[in-house]
């Protein structure tokens, strides 16, 4: 399985529609994780976004 783990929420949003228009199935084929754990995310992705949050000091 190939994955990509994308610096930010917003730029995990860009690949999945990246793998939309050139008919990538995810999670099937390609796996996309996101950072920042975004609540609003889980609302504007049409697949689920895996999502983790930076610990903060």
């Amino acid at each position: 399985q190939t994955g990509i783990i994308a610096v930010t929420d917003a730029r995990a949003r860009h690949v999945l529609q990246a793998c939309e228009l050139l008919h990538i199935p995810v999670p099937e084929k390609l796996c996309v994780i996101g950072i920042d754990n975004e609540e609003l995310t889980r609302y504007l992705s049409r697949v689920a976004l895996s999502s983790v949050a930076q610990g903060t000091r």
